[in-house]
């Protein structure tokens, strides 16, 4: 047993002799850093090496806010512009629709008139040569039905077949014998 003691004696000789140096200062509570108010928050004032650092830190923060918040209405701003736009061009579609519609609506009543006239202009043609087939102006007769068969196929259907019924009164007149003093009249 007095093995045991000395060795717990050498023990904690040697605990006492390491852990106190001497050269140690009792401990201090630490000093409160300044603080100042910038921009309605309270921010520690630099002090030393690491206060500089903080500053940098808070300094980087607040630019970077600043972008940001830069950013952010640059965003709404150039946003808003595309709605604009937006609807400047929808805008302008539906008018370019409006007069591609009108235009068109007028394109085809002209075209309506056209064929109207054209109607008109042949059906007066195609009196005119009866008139000279039953007078005996053949050749008259002949060229204008010429003129209306070379443009029968956009006539209507109707006015096809009222220039084949002048075609045939032709050919058939034409086959006629001549007779002098032109056709007999019937008796009244």
């Amino acid at each position: 047993m007095t093995r045991h003691v000395v060795l717990l004696a050498a023990f904690l000789a040697a605990l006492v002799i390491v852990g106190c140096s001497g050269t140690e200062e009792p401990t201090k509570p630490p000093t409160p850093k300044p603080t100042a108010k910038v921009g309605g928050e309270e921010t520690k004032a630099p002090t030393g090496v690491s206060g500089a650092a903080e500053e940098a830190a808070r300094k980087a923060a607040e630019e970077a806010a600043a972008k940001k918040t830069a950013t952010e209405e640059a965003a709404k701003k150039a946003a808003e512009e595309a709605a604009a736009k937006k609807a400047a061009t929808e805008e302008a579609a539906k008018k370019a629709a409006d007069e591609a519609a009108a235009a068109k609506k007028a394109a085809e009543e002209a075209a309506a008139k056209a064929a109207a006239d054209t109607t008109q202009q042949t059906q007066s043609l195609l009196a005119q040569i009866m008139e000279w087939i039953k007078s005996g102006k053949l050749s008259e007769a002949d060229a204008q039905l010429k003129v209306l068969e070379s443009k029968a196929g956009s006539l209507s259907p109707a006015l096809q077949e009222k220039i084949k019924a002048a075609r045939s009164a032709l050919t058939a007149a034409q086959k006629a014998p001549s007779v002098p003093g032109g056709l007999p009249s019937l008796p009244k």
